[in-house]
């Protein structure tokens, strides 16, 4: 066993980790749930809903699955290193689809709310 296996066994030993998606011991956020994360936007076009005043709201995707399970393991179980992984190529491409046909568009990320900030210390959105 090499030195680097073992601390890594060690370490898992005294604070173990599962993948935030599907629980898979040892590891962050597996593979298999890394690829499930990209995917279009809730629907074909990126501007899922006109809300107040006919902003368009863009989503990540829907929220359910692994990408609920790491939005809730970023939020709730301070797992701020998983944060990068909610913000995909395909992510880019409908805010650029947006922007392409609302060129004064501003981004907003949605905020949270003040008990939650405070309780957790960060704005999980900043993160991403």
């Amino acid at each position: 066993m090499s030195q680097a296996s073992f601390l890594r066994s060690l370490v898992n030993l005294i604070a173990p980790v599962s993948c935030a998606g599907c629980q898979r011991p040892d590891v962050r956020l597996c593979v298999r749930c890394r690829k499930v994360l990209p995917g279009r936007t809730h629907h074909a076009t990126p501007v899922v809903a006109r809300a107040l005043y006919g902003v368009p709201i863009l989503s990540a995707g829907h929220y359910r699955g692994v990408r609920r399970s790491l939005v809730l393991a970023v939020k709730d179980k301070a797992q701020r290193t998983l944060a990068p992984y909610l913000l995909h190529r395909d992510l880019l491409h409908s805010v650029a689809t947006v922007l392409s046909h609302y060129p004064r568009a501003v981004l907003v990320p949605v905020p949270g709310s003040h008990r939650g900030t405070l309780r957790r210390g960060y704005w999980p959105t900043l993160l991403i």
